[in-house]
């Protein structure tokens, strides 16, 4: 069975962001987390349509 919830240095390594980056990001709401007491845990099905949202379609204009 897969995990489904990540502490924040697994999810630093899942997303390739840092552990600084990830707290700031959980602190201002622009990273989906749960706190539960003083931990952070982070949804892998929240996270991977987090990155999906939040990724941009390269344009091939020089080509055309």
């Amino acid at each position: 069975m897969e995990r489904r919830y990540f502490n924040i240095a697994e999810t630093a390594i899942y997303t390739g962001f840092s552990v600084k980056t990830l707290y700031r990001w959980s602190r201002c709401g622009m990273m989906p987390c749960a706190k539960i007491g003083r931990l952070l845990k982070f949804d892998k099905n929240d996270l991977d349509i987090w990155i999906k949202n939040h990724k941009k379609e390269a344009i091939n204009d020089y080509l055309l």
